[in-house]
């Protein structure tokens, strides 16, 4: 059990799914099922995802879907998950989450320059690579293997790519 001041800010889903308080301090989700729920939302934030969806992905009843959120919202505290009358969803930033996650040191080897905004149904993401080959061996090695734990993907985002033909910094 957690006390209210342990809501998480961000979400780590890569490995074990646990929450990181504003303060730096871990807060474990002490089941599989809860761990699943939480990455799922942390992946899919700050979007509302249905319970139907929800419960079809988790491979569980509607109804073993609202224990499971009554029990994580006691782990995570009661603002964190919100719940509307066709779904659920996390509160917070949880793409910074992913980033936190995703980029542990920083940015990755040749990763340049990472700009992300919500748009309509996720994020656009740009980034600007040293080389192709280590964008690919980040794709391949980082982000593919991360998916199917972090909420039951199947293949990376759709991905568009581009040489750039002029550069400048300040």
């Amino acid at each position: 059990m957690t006390s209210p001041d342990a809501t998480p800010a961000s979400v780590h889903v890569l490995g074990t799914v646990y929450g990181v308080t504003p303060e730096g301090v871990r807060v474990d989700v002490p089941s599989a099922s809860q761990r699943r729920l939480l990455g799922l939302l942390a992946i899919h934030a700050p979007r509302q995802l249905r319970t139907e969806w929800l419960a079809e992905v988790l491979g569980v009843t509607t109804g073993a879907l609202r224990t499971t959120v009554s029990r994580l919202r006691t782990t995570i505290g009661p603002a964190t998950l919100r719940t509307t009358s066709t779904g659920y969803s996390l509160e917070g930033d949880q793409y910074e989450a992913m980033i936190k996650v995703l980029h542990l040191e920083g940015l990755p080897t040749g990763q340049r320059v990472h700009v992300s905004g919500p748009t309509e149904g996720g994020y656009l993401i740009s980034v600007l690579w040293d080389s192709k080959e280590q964008s690919e061996a980040f794709m391949q090695n980082t982000l593919v293997p991360a998916l199917p734990v972090a909420g039951g993907f199947t293949g990376p985002p759709e991905e568009r790519a581009a040489h750039v033909a002029h550069h400048e910094t300040a």
